[in-house]
């Protein structure tokens, strides 16, 4: 093992956490795990059964042979349930030293066990090899303890045994879920043959064929022994899907089918299976399974043996011997600690009888025979999880990510008082495990903190958040045909038993959090104790990539009053269903965090075009999208989708969320189907929504199989509820808390729910959203003190209206040192909206939502204080409701935002004394791209217009007055006019004047009319007009290519100025030397800020790392945007010695 695996970075620091209590007590932990000191070597078995290690291997490893230990407990599974037995950390097992050589018993990966009336096998899901771990040591050596013959006891003789055999080929993950893989394909070789060659069988064999098919008409699965037919007779035992639901969400329906057959002792035993199927989509074998008894007796000098009878009545074990002179009998129950049967010799008969009642599992061998030895894998360096202090954030990280980890780990430190501990899952294996991936071992090691805590009586000791920083698969093993190529350093998944049928599956990353003693019997009834997310990150770039996003979300200076922004999406169809669960969620955030502005954008409103079945709505997409790239603090979506998108519709397509550029990054709740699955082969869409570099989502709290509508509702408005809630401290809840919270209050209210396990957060769980912290309170409107009664104060149409308010701190009290600068917007009273009723099941539901914005604006706030002032348009909804002022403020001074709303007056009446105005507005400056537009100039086919207008009425964008909105018309085409009333923005102090900034659609090659018309709150309008030609692959403009620094020492950043404003930038940077020779040269996408790139940086090293000799070089920049030409331009830049 490398040694940065042993590399584990902790950091201290409390905070608190309220859990319930069930733990382990903290002495069931050592301090010291056995692998801290000393010299180790690391082994693998496959298989159950009896070991060798001869002296020379062991003097090869280094090794002292009189001196060898060995510790673990082999490869199978660790158990789910928390209340059966467990081993901490490594135990030595006793073996048995001979002359040249050391004897052990070793469990492998297939756990057998006794059913009661026949044995059931368990494939271990997450490793194909189980581990020992060998040292050598002064310490007492593990010997093997002693059990006398029960000889006295009145017991039933047997010379026979009853045994097990398995064809298991395990090459095909069906459904793309679940811990079950499936063999041989019978779709295209409908015949195969499966031979058994077990010696010894006495009488009839019972054999068990599990098979799956996806079948749309029955079919009959022939089952041959030795070309007998044992299904003769047999109607077709094979049945075909029943249902379209079936047919849809279940990748194969499993049958079992049992026959008898009497074995050949002169030959091996052929299993034939023929398909005979009309149509198949799939068909394969999952496991033929034999049971049957067999002669007591050692079959190349060993034999694994049991009774079932053994169970209910005391056996007589008669073990012939013949040929054999040192037989040992090692009841191996505990496979790690197995006990010798003191057995009777006489003759070629080794007897005994056990002390106790029970079905045993015993091993006989002679220690004369040679036995398979173990896979040497490697040394393995000291470690000591068991020693490790708690801290708030566990970060799980395979090595390759270490360093990004790290960076995140001291960034919480730094930013949040956040302590973390990062750990590789080797090391965890190790002590949790006995060194094979196991998911249970995560879980564990999550535990022993849990326990200490709990046992300690210290709330501050417990941990709080788990982050799994990597991509995880369906398949574990990595051994199926789908996921053998994949090398990436993925973390394991908890996958559910089912892997058939998604309406019954599950891969939850909540298993890591269930800590409590009494979890792991029902995982739908339990609680998690923790906050669990995961970094969906396959390579250094996308960890580098994540931890990029957190770090800049987290310290952005990006003030705005987008802060109070939530956007409700809602699906058509379903009776409704998805918009009547947005508007709770509306309601949930309106009644109890009235600060923050619930949109909705609820797609049945819209006009749907194309066909009923299918279509478009392309004014609600760009709607979602405009908020998007204006910023939004959280996007909750609410319908169908898939791992690919958002409704039938394709509201958000997998196309969309690769180019979805955002400066504001949202999160993402999704409560749909699929839409992050993690665990496929190809990334789902939220996973590329989480790993997008230029934007996408900070984080998503998204579903990962099938999921209910019902309970989606019920989930989404718990979660809504805690990620806005506060805790016992204040403090708004980190992203890790409202998941825990949410996931317990849901289990409380169902009791046991699936439904939630498919919920996962794709994120950092200590992430808390940037929510501002103080509150913003209005106190006078227009002269009169706001007493919460909205009667008391009417803003009247054409009034002039003045507001006065006050920044509280977070105790409530009124901060005098905040200066800086308040964003507000005003809004009627609430409009009632009918939907079309479009959609499956759709029908037409009426909702509210706030439609007309009066005003927007920004002023300045001093000491605490500010003071605002606008004038009121002519067109109002006349209502006689309140309407809602929404505020947000921020002083960059000290980085403290505030934010607040006021609902405290009525949107009605006219003021018939406000002085007539009946000029329209004045249009100062309009133009495409640059200001240096003139008209009849050629530009891209999607150029961003601008404008600045003023009057001393204020602008209109309310959109109430029929054909007074704000808009733009190209070619005097009703179908190309747009509405930009919400791309106005008002100049901060000044509600008259402001600006409009639109991104046009694409737009045809050739010559094209523009024009604007705007209108003021009286009723006036004004417009101008223009003309451009459009060249379509027309490359931008470099208006200046520059350098932050030249000349230059440690690095040079190259910029470029261009004509194309926020668009996205193909750019390539190259130096060379003044012969020409190109020395070095890289390749960026770049997001615009307005007209300028992001930075492209050289460190000054040529293409090999090498440090360039101070001199001039030719530094070249070409640029182009999709579909463009390329432009260039070049500059020399001085490199100085350092």
């Amino acid at each position: 093992m490398k040694r940065q695996l042993n590399r584990i970075y902790a950091m201290l620091a409390a905070m608190l956490i309220t859990v319930e209590s069930f733990a382990l007590p903290a002495s069931d932990y050592t301090g010291k795990s056995v692998l801290a000191e000393g010299r180790w070597v690391k082994i693998s078995v496959v298989t159950s059964g009896i070991y060798q290690i001869t002296h020379s291997e062991l003097q090869s490893w280094g090794f002292n042979p009189s001196k060898v230990k060995i510790y673990g407990y082999g490869g199978a599974m660790l158990s789910e349930k928390f209340s059966d037995p467990y081993i901490d950390d490594l135990p030595q097992i006793p073996v048995l030293r001979t002359g040249d050589r050391i004897l052990f018993y070793a469990q492998g990966t297939v756990l057998w066990e006794n059913s009661g009336n026949g044995f059931t096998h368990t494939q271990n899901c997450y490793a194909t090899a189980g581990y020992y771990f060998i040292t050598e040591n002064d310490e007492p050596v593990a010997t093997i303890q002693q059990k006398d013959d029960n000889a006295a006891r009145q017991a039933t003789t047997t010379t026979l045994f009853d045994d097990y055999a398995l064809y298991e080929n395990e090459l095909y993950n069906i459904g793309n879920m679940g811990r079950n893989l499936y063999g041989e394909d019978f779709v295209y070789t409908t015949t195969r043959d499966f031979t058994f060659d077990i010696p010894g069988i006495s009488g009839d064999v019972t054999m068990q064929v599990d098979f799956v098919a996806k079948l749309a008409t029955s079919a009959k699965l022939t089952i041959k022994h030795n070309g007998t037919d044992l299904t003769a007779g047999d109607a077709n035992n094979i049945s075909a899907f029943g249902s379209s639901d079936d047919w849809y969400y279940t990748a194969g329906k499993l049958t079992t089918i049992k026959k008898t057959f009497t074995p050949d002792p002169s030959a091996p035993d052929v299993i034939t299976l023929q398909l005979k199927a009309t149509s198949s989509v799939t068909a394969r074998l999952d496991y033929i399974k034999l049971q049957m008894k067999r002669e007591l007796k050692l079959y190349g000098g060993a034999v694994k043996f049991r009774s079932l009878n053994a169970s209910n009545s005391y056996i007589r074990y008669n073990i012939d011997v013949t040929g054999y002179n040192n037989v040992h009998v090692w009841d191996v129950s505990e496979h790690h600690s197995p006990v010798e049967i003191n057995a009777a010799r006489e003759g070629n008969t080794l007897s005994f009888t056990p002390q106790t009642l029970g079905v045993h599992e015993y091993a006989a061998f002679d220690e004369n025979v040679q036995y398979p030895s173990p896979a040497y894998i490697g040394e393995v360096a000291n470690q000591n999880l068991h020693g490790l202090e708690r801290a708030d954030l566990v970060i799980i990280c395979p090595s390759q990510f270490y360093s990004q980890a790290k960076r995140l780990a001291e960034f919480h430190l730094e930013h949040d008082n956040i302590s973390s501990i990062i750990v590789s899952p080797e090391l965890i294996y190790n002590e949790f495990s006995s060194g094979k991936p196991d998911a249970t071992a995560y879980r564990r090691f999550m535990k022993m903190f849990y326990d200490r805590a709990e046992s300690a009586g210290d709330a501050t000791l417990y941990p709080r958040y788990l982050l799994l920083f990597g991509d995880g698969s369906c398949d574990n093993r990595h051994i199926t045909e789908q996921w053998k190529g994949y090398n990436y350093p993925f973390l394991l998944t908890f996958q559910s038993k089912e892997s058939l049928d998604e309406r019954s599956g599950y891969v939850t990353d909540d298993y890591f959090a269930f800590l409590k003693d009494s979890d792991g019997t029902n995982l739908l009834s339990d609680k998690p104790v923790i906050g669990v997310g995961r970094f969906p990150v396959r390579t250094v770039t996308e960890a580098t990539v994540a931890v990029d996003k957190l770090i800049n979300y987290s310290t952005s200076s990006d003030y705005g009053i987008w802060k109070n922004d939530i956007c409700l999406v809602a699906d058509d169809g379903n009776a409704s269903e998805h918009m009547k669960q947005c508007d709770d969620l509306a309601d949930i955030i309106n009644t109890g965090h009235p600060e923050f502005l619930p949109s909705k954008i609820y797609i049945d409103a819209y006009t749907k075009q194309g066909a009923s079945s299918g279509g478009t709505y392309p004014e609600a997409k760009e709607d979602m999208l405009r908020q998007l790239d204006n910023g939004v603090l959280i996007l909750n979506y609410v319908g169908h989708g898939s791992a690919n998108g958002w409704t039938d519709e394709k509201m958000l397509t997998m196309q969309d969320i690769k180019k979805m550029y955002l400066k504001r990054l949202p999160l993402f709740i999704t409560a749909t189907c699929d839409f992050s699955r993690f665990d496929a082969l190809t990334n789902s869409g939220g996973e590329e929504l989480f790993l997008n570099s230029k934007g996408g989502g900070i984080a998503l709290i998204s579903t990962s199989r099938v999921v209910y509508i019902s309970k989606n509702g019920t989930y989404n408005k718990m979660l809504i509820t805690h990620i806005f809630d506060r805790d016992e401290n204040g403090e708004r809840y980190r992203l890790g808390d409202a998941m825990r919270l949410s996931k317990s209050a849901v289990t409380d209210y169902y009791g046991s729910d699936m439904n939630k396990l498919n919920f996962i957060l794709l994120g950092d769980p200590a992430l808390q959203l940037a929510f501002p912290g103080y509150k913003i309170k209005v106190t006078e409107i227009n002269g009169k003190a706001v007493t919460g009664n909205p009667e008391d104060i009417e803003m009247q149409a054409r009034a002039e209206i003045t507001v006065k308010g006050i920044i509280l701190d977070e105790e409530g009290n009124k901060d005098e040192t905040f200066n800086g600068t308040i964003e507000q917007r005003l809004y009627d009273s609430e409009t009632e909206i009918t939907t079309h009723g479009n959609g499956d099941a759709g029908e037409p539901y009426t909702f509210k939502r706030r439609t007309n914005k009066l005003y927007s604006g920004s002023d300045k706030v001093e000491n605490g204080e500010f003071t605002f002032t606008f004038k009121m348009p002519k067109e109002l909804n006349y209502t006689d409701e309140p309407g809602l002022l929404n505020m947000y403020a921020y002083d960059t001074s000290r980085g403290i935002e505030a934010h607040g709303t006021s609902q405290d007056f009525i949107v009605n009446g006219m003021d018939t004394e406000a002085e007539a105005d009946t000029e329209g507005p004045t249009i100062e400056s309009f133009y495409l791209n640059t200001s240096a537009f003139s008209y009849g100039v050629t530009i891209n086919e999607t150029p961003v217009f601008f404008a600045q207008v003023y009057d001393k009425s204020g602008i209109n964008v309310s959109g109430i007055g029929l054909g007074h909105d704000m808009t733009i018309k190209i070619d005097n085409s009703s179908s190309m006019e747009y509405v930009v009333n919400d791309y106005f923005s008002s100049s901060p102090g000044d509600f008259g004047r402001g600006t409009v900034q639109y991104q046009l659609p694409a737009l045809s090659a050739g010559e094209h009319t523009l024009t604007f018309k705007v209108w003021d709150t009286e009723g006036n309008s004004s417009e101008k007009s223009t003309m451009f030609k459009v060249d379509t692959g027309q490359e931008p403009d470099i208006i200046m290519l520059y350098t932050d620094k030249n000349p230059v020492k440690e690095q040079a950043n190259f910029y470029i100025r261009h004509d194309r404003p926020d668009m996205i930038m193909d750019v390539k940077i190259t130096v060379y030397d003044l012969t020409g020779t190109q020395l070095w040269s890289t390749q960026a996408e770049s997001v615009s800020d307005k007209w300028t790139t992001e930075p492209v940086t050289w460190n000054l090293t040529d293409a090999s790392g090498k440090r360039v000799p101070p001199g001039i070089y030719i530094y070249k920049a070409e640029a182009n945007t999709e579909g463009s030409r390329i432009s260039s331009e070049s500059k020399k830049i001085v490199v100085l010695a350092q």
